[in-house]
């Protein structure tokens, strides 16, 4: 009986076996760009790697990223950025010179892989924002501004990411001891923006936040004519 048996014309099998992704034709990735970037995810995710012959097709297809509209890379930065294995994948699509190729200052920071644990450790409601912003909070405001443009980021994703960003360049903002002033600082920002500066930040920064988001932010100013 044939029931079962698989056909396997390019020898995805071995491939499997062997933890490599393979493209079936050597202008796969220039007639897609985008395939570098679901396949940098998939391989994180399966934990294979691009097989040798198909890494070194990248490079001549990285000057087709130009020609790929913000959205569809937003689209695929956005399904890398909600899975747990994202700073590898991140980390492999900059050493392909990937992220680079979409923007100059688009890049893996140094505490990228500690940033983006800490957002997926306990994922917040709003998980894909909360990611953005912890990745892209160290950045300069201006390559903030100019990677939201090439990416075509929505006006509250932007405002988030610069958010993130200001409290992170300020943490000072958020060490304050009155919890009227933490109130003051935090209560008109994005909750995904709030959740990754405190977790970006860590120790007493992350404890102001908690409480905050538990409790200083539903306290009522309640007047009583007292002098």
């Amino acid at each position: 009986s044939e029931y079962g048996r698989v056909i396997d014309r390019h020898g995805g099998l071995d491939d499997i076996d062997s933890g490599e992704l393979r493209v079936i034709h050597p202008q796969s990735f220039v007639d897609d760009p985008t395939r570098i970037f679901r396949g940098a995810r998939l391989a994180a995710r399966l934990g294979f790697a691009f097989a040798d012959d198909t890494e070194g097709l990248i490079p001549r297809a990285l000057s087709a990223i130009d020609h790929v509209s913000g959205e569809r890379i937003r689209t695929e930065l956005r399904l890398i950025l909600v899975e747990s294995s994202a700073s590898d994948a991140l980390m492999a699509l900059d050493d392909y010179g990937a992220l680079a190729a979409i923007h100059p200052a688009l890049r893996a920071t140094d505490t990228l892989d500690s940033d983006l644990l800490a957002i997926h450790d306990e994922p917040p409601s709003d998980l894909e924002t909360a990611a953005w912003c912890a990745w892209l909070c160290r950045l300069d405001p201006s390559e903030i501004r100019d990677i939201s443009v090439r990416l075509a980021f929505s006006a509250a994703l932007a405002g988030a990411v610069n958010a993130t960003a200001a409290l992170v360049h300020n943490p000072a903002d958020l060490a304050r001891k009155k919890p009227s002033a933490i109130y003051h600082r935090l209560h008109s920002l994005p909750e995904p923006a709030i959740i990754a500066a405190g977790r970006v930040l860590g120790g007493k920064y992350a404890k102001n936040v908690e409480k905050y988001l538990n409790t200083w932010r539903y306290y009522k100013t309640v007047t009583t004519g007292e002098a």
